[in-house]
């Protein structure tokens, strides 16, 4: 199981753990929670000096704390990438756990 934990606060988003929702390279779940763990990191790179970026097989973290004049705008990016992560939670709730802490 894929485990997610956003940190609203710290602008944090922990990811561990594997969907195994499918063999290994055709495994559904596991490609779109890696999709949307890359945009992130990716697009905190773009925006702000991260304060961690951890990109790892089945590990994975990422957060920042952006300017106040970026701080509405990388909010509003993690906001936006934790709704596909709520969404892949709902629709695959045997493959992944999505906690808001």
């Amino acid at each position: 199981m894929v485990s997610i934990e956003f940190d609203r606060d710290n602008l944090c988003v922990t990811v561990k753990g594997h969907a195994q929702s499918g063999e290994a390279g055709h495994d559904l779940v596991c490609a779109a929670t890696s999709a949307l763990v890359y945009t992130l990191a990716a697009d905190v790179e773009r925006l702000c000096q991260p304060s961690a970026i951890r990109l790892e097989e089945g590990d994975a973290e990422i957060s920042c704390s952006p300017d106040a004049d970026y701080r509405l705008m990388v909010t509003f990016l993690f906001e936006s990438i934790c709704v596909g992560f709520e969404m892949l939670s709902v629709d695959y709730s045997e493959f992944v756990s999505y906690v808001i802490v």
